[in-house]
């Protein structure tokens, strides 16, 4: 794989629990096509070098036959997006260039949106994109702080906010897009001294920084999406 290129790193292992069904959340469909079968469409149109979905042991035969012929890996226990992602980095050995995280249970995201984030991560200070919608109600999602020259200092979840915290309307979708040649580095950081004792991927922006590297928001036009 080229030192240029993109690849794509998408999370499904998520179960149906408030779906209260017994097939893998990404399994269900809309409009004809699996939740994970939209947004593949718009991940290959992009033409990434490789795409590795993430699942779980419950569900990885039938998410393999879903996404067939990108690759799967099984995330052995849930640990959390960051423990998700470092399943995947082993199929990423070597790859050096801009890689996409992306939720298998986001349909309704489009490839221009996806190739928006990918610029926003290009530039020498860039070390990654965050993907933000701008939502009149933020309840439940986590907050981006800013520094004041608009890039990412951090996401903070609902439940950690302070007041004024708990007022910003620009939440996090999810979507990263993180240089490859940083990516493992990054993510062999992540620790787990949360509450929940999980490893998660928004905690790479304040890992990046100590890099020297900014993490860039790039903002959808439409919060539906």
């Amino acid at each position: 794989m080229s030192d240029n290129g993109l690849a794509c790193i998408i999370l499904a292992g998520g179960k149906s629990t408030r779906m209260k069904s017994e097939t893998p959340k990404v399994l269900h469909k809309v409009a004809g096509l699996s939740l994970i079968g939209w947004l593949l469409r718009s991940v290959e149109s992009l033409n990434p070098e490789k795409v590795v979905v993430v699942t779980a042991p419950f569900s990885d035969e039938a998410i393999a036959a879903e996404v067939a012929p990108h690759e799967t890996v099984i995330q052995k226990t849930a640990k959390g997006t960051g423990d998700a992602v470092k399943a995947a980095l082993p199929a990423l050995k070597g790859f050096k260039g801009q890689v996409l995280i992306l939720l298998g249970d986001m349909p309704l995201l489009r490839a221009e949106s996806i190739a928006d984030l990918i610029g926003m991560a290009h530039g020498a200070d860039a070390g990654m994109a965050v993907l933000a919608a701008d939502a009149p109600d933020p309840s439940g999602y986590g907050r981006l702080i800013t520094h004041p020259d608009g890039s990412l200092a951090r996401i903070t979840e609902d439940k950690d906010c302070s007041d004024e915290e708990r007022d910003i309307t620009l939440i996090n979708t999810g979507a990263f897009c993180v240089s490859g040649a940083h990516l493992d580095a990054w993510v062999n950081q992540i620790d787990n001294k949360n509450a929940q004792g999980e490893f998660y991927i928004t905690d790479l922006p304040e890992i990046a920084a100590k890099d020297g590297k900014k993490t860039f928001i790039s903002v959808l036009e439409d919060e539906d999406e």
